[in-house]
């Protein structure tokens, strides 16, 4: 889980499997991880090398972003890091065999995520198979059975339970507080989360109807969602403004909302989809070090 030490975790194993095996190590992250990976170091005392291209890489522990695979040579590592390991069912099939076929070059792999789904009968195959454990085919039929007329939703054979979770921990390990190695949970454990719905008032045009009707359709409701941006932008303004030395992430289901928003909150720095890279990277690692105060 979050906050369980699986950076300096996985930077120590690299650092010794790069001494183990006398070849560099790379570790492949999400955008804006990099950079704070390579602070975590020099905490722990594990110099790490960010690189975009092999001949960037270095002797001892190397960083670069999943994006930047295609230019890396398999054959130069001893070792490879999948940190935030879970990302892979984000990209499509293709990205996911390339990254498999990568690792299967290299003798040592180590896949870390603080948001697992061991409920994810496909992020359960996907590290397997990166880790060289069992292809999918074999997992599915040797644990699982299809639920009913389904052709994709897979259920544990019933006398197979027990042994799907004997093999799982045959090759993998799960923390979810610090108590699972004995620990104290007393600082771990946060507060529960505080969520506050506001309403704003909006007058919304609705032709032909003297008083407002409830949104029915898709269509609609958009329509009252763009005719309440002015009252919502202000409303979140006045939120922030109230407390103007902490750090706030605001989210926003429109481009529309977010450009207004930028507008709003003086010093806001606004991320869209769109962004490049290097603006996404530079934004966040600017909100994790207190640069950006509001994003």
């Amino acid at each position: 889980d979050c906050g369980l030490g699986k950076t300096p975790i996985q930077l120590e194993w690299a650092r010794l499997a790069s001494k183990d095996t006398g070849k560099p190590v790379i570790i492949f992250a999400p955008l804006a991880v990099s950079a704070q990976t390579i602070r975590e170091g020099v905490k722990f005392s594990v110099h790490v090398t960010p690189c975009r291209r092999q001949e960037h890489v270095k002797p001892g522990v190397n960083i670069t972003n999943y994006e930047m695979l295609e230019h890396f040579n398999a054959d130069a590592f001893g070792a490879i890091v999948l940190d935030e390991s879970s990302i892979l069912k984000s990209f499509d099939g293709r990205f996911r065999t390339l990254v498999a076929e990568f690792g299967r070059k290299i003798p040592l792999r180590l896949a870390c995520t603080a948001t697992p789904a061991p409920n994810d009968i496909t992020e359960i195959c996907n590290h397997a198979d990166f880790l060289d454990i069992m292809s999918a085919k074999e997992i599915l039929a040797l644990f699982f059975r299809l639920d009913g007329n389904s052709s994709h939703n897979w259920r544990l054979k019933g006398h197979a339970e027990d042994s799907f979770w004997q093999w799982m921990a045959s090759w993998c390990i799960a923390m979810r507080k610090p108590s699972d190695i004995g620990a104290d949970d007393t600082h771990f454990i946060l507060p529960p989360v505080d969520v506050a719905q506001i309403v704003v008032k909006s007058v919304v045009p609705q032709p032909g109807f003297l008083f407002a009707v409830e949104a029915q359709t898709l269509q609609e409701r958009r329509n009252a969602r763009r005719a309440s941006i002015n009252e919502r932008i202000a409303e979140a303004a006045r939120i922030v403004a109230e407390k103007p030395d902490e750090p706030w992430l605001v989210w926003c289901d429109l481009n529309v909302e977010s450009e207004a928003l930028r507008k709003a909150i003086d010093g806001s720095v606004e991320v869209k989809g769109a962004d490049s890279n290097e603006h996404k990277e530079a934004a966040m690692l600017g909100f994790s070090s207190g640069d950006v105060r509001v994003l």
